[in-house]
């Protein structure tokens, strides 16, 4: 889930996409996001392999704007 602002506001009817690959891996998986409310845009996936994860989340909403944030996430075992 993340929420996504322009200027200080929520940014709606965006295209926001999770992309996401294990440390030291080269195949990247993305997952498709839907907004739940103004600006919050949420994913599902499952990692079943713990370690470290590199994730960008990308925004595009028309010709404009296209970005995207890069996150790592640490991934623990069950």
């Amino acid at each position: 889930m993340t929420t996504v602002t322009e200027s200080e506001q929520p940014l709606t009817e965006a295209n926001v996409r999770f992309e996401y690959w294990k440390e030291g891996e080269e195949k990247h998986t993305y997952t498709d996001t839907e907004e739940n409310s103004e600006g919050m845009y949420e994913g599902t996936t499952e990692m079943s392999d713990p370690g470290t994860y590199k994730l960008k989340v990308h925004v595009e909403k028309g010709e404009e704007l296209h970005t995207h944030k890069p996150y790592v996430l640490e991934v623990a075992e069950k």
